[in-house]
């Protein structure tokens, strides 16, 4: 067992480091194994979590998929040895069944989401029952042989320059973020963050106990989060 806390007092740069690899990428880890709710230490590593429902996100940006339980990770190899980080290493156990969840890749939660916001424009989209696609109203002849040019279509309004200080803050859409928050999978010798995501269309109501594993064929930790 290593005490990851000393360890940090003799290494103050490798969250210096580990901090700006992670800015404008990824997910920044938490400073130390304790700022989660649960944590706990092996000889190589340590692991802190917390169940995050169903959200998930970046700063201000938050997101919520339903088809998915989310749990924010936190990896803190020691003593900057690499430790190989996969999200397959982590499974899900749900009232202390013998069956667990597996984690799904990243690109497969993206899927679903993208899938969500597309059927749910094609429901706005077609609210009013028409089926116009971008086609120009015709106006009706005023008095039969009318022949004069179709004024249907009212001249274009002029162009005004936007003002950027009154433009909306850009936003990164859910299937986008959610790869990228995602917990990097590979070599770390640094502190790694992220989110792992777990297929469920359960109640929440009716999870009494959850049991997040990490297993990387030599150890194993259980970190209870409910």
């Amino acid at each position: 067992m290593f005490d990851y806390t000393a360890n940090m007092r003799w290494h103050p740069e490798l969250f210096l480091i580990a901090g700006i690899l992670s800015a404008g990428e990824g997910l920044t880890p938490r400073p130390l194994p304790e700022d989660f709710p649960v944590h706990q230490n092996t000889v190589r590593l340590a692991i802190g979590a917390e169940f995050m429902v169903h959200s998930f996100g970046r700063d201000s940006e938050r997101y919520v998929n339903e088809d998915y339980l989310t749990v924010e990770v936190g990896v803190y190899p020691a003593n900057r040895n690499p430790i190989l980080i996969s999200a397959g290493q982590f499974t899900l156990r749900v009232n202390a069944k013998k069956e667990v969840l597996n984690s799904a890749t990243p690109s497969l939660v993206a899927s679903s989401l993208k899938y969500n916001d597309w059927e749910q424009r094609v429901q706005l989209d077609g609210q009013d029952g028409q089926g116009s696609i971008g086609r120009p109203s015709q106006s009706a002849p005023r008095f039969p042989g009318d022949n004069r040019p179709n004024q249907g279509r009212l001249p274009a309004p002029p162009q005004v320059s936007p003002d950027p200080a009154l433009a909306p803050p850009t936003h990164i859409a859910p299937s986008v973020l959610v790869k990228e928050v995602a917990i990097e999978e590979g070599e770390h010798k640094f502190p790694a963050g992220g989110y792992l995501y777990f297929p469920y269309r359960g109640k929440i109501k009716s999870i009494r106990s959850l049991d997040l594993i990490y297993n990387n064929g030599v150890e194993s930790i259980t970190l209870r989060l409910r």
